[in-house]
């Protein structure tokens, strides 16, 4: 609930919008971003 103080699970909506059409420089932006990519997503947690 906003606004709380409590602690607990939070929950986040994310909405993202992709171009249909990607330019060369698009691709070129999203390969770099790959580059920074940790393939451990969880951080180490289990």
């Amino acid at each position: 609930m906003p606004g709380t103080s409590s602690r607990g699970d939070q929950y986040v909506v994310l909405q993202v919008a992709v171009p249909k059409e990607q330019s060369r420089e698009f691709l070129s932006l999203v390969e770099q971003l790959e580059a920074f990519e940790d393939p451990n997503l969880r951080g180490g947690w289990n």
